[in-house]
């Protein structure tokens, strides 16, 4: 009750002084859960999010491959109007290197979630969109016990993200109508990507709605 309460003051608010508000899918939020907002986002039409699908994962304690979860984000693919792109995992809301071999299908995964979003908001006539490579430092970033080093450089972990998420929007719309982020002397293009179609591609009766 506090949680409707709340949405329908926020998004009055919202209408009244004519301003743009995307909630939250992070953990501690009230969107913090797929399963969560399943449910409850459809109770409103004008709700718009912020895509956080690392703790989408992180929560539902699952994979890139899950049919269940695809569906809840695909489902609700033309609210998201800017995406935190960060790779979680099963256990935890940010893999250590998403450029590592043993994490590339995360990346992969989530990319497809990404594209998704982006092309529905085009179905949808958004014009507008925004993103932002997220990948957060220590303590949010895993080091080594020993050390406390992190294990990765987290400039080149969003750098190359960022990179990826380019060369995703130009294989979409055209090469013309994506940004200009260049390599640095520390972190290029490599390793690339496949993410692939959905992969509810073909499949019926997927997930509980």
């Amino acid at each position: 009750e506090m949680a409707q309460q709340f949405f329908s003051e926020a998004l009055a608010w919202q209408k009244e002084k004519g301003y743009r508000v995307l909630h939250e899918s992070h953990r501690k939020r009230y969107l913090h859960s797929p399963w969560v907002a399943r449910a409850f986002v459809p109770k409103f039409p004008e709700l718009k999010m912020v895509a956080d699908l690392s703790h989408w994962i992180n929560i539902a304690e699952t994979n890139t491959q899950d049919p269940d979860l695809t569906r809840v984000i695909e489902k609700f693919a033309s609210r998201f109007e800017h995406t935190h792109c960060r790779v979680g995992y099963d256990h935890g809301p940010q893999v250590p290197d998403p450029r590592a071999d043993c994490w590339l299908e995360y990346m992969e995964g989530h990319e497809r979630w990404w594209d998704k979003i982006w092309l529905a908001l085009e179905e949808a006539g958004v014009k507008e969109v925004t993103m932002t490579p997220e990948h957060g430092p220590p303590n949010y970033q895993i080091c080594d016990p020993k050390t406390g080093s992190p294990l990765a450089d987290i400039w080149d972990v969003n750098h190359w993200v960022a990179l990826r998420r380019q060369e995703r929007f130009a294989a979409l719309f055209g090469q013309e109508n994506t940004s200009k982020v260049i390599p640095s002397s520390t972190q290029g293009f490599e390793p690339r990507t496949m993410p692939g179609p959905s992969i509810l591609m073909g499949k019926e009766n997927v997930g509980f709605d």
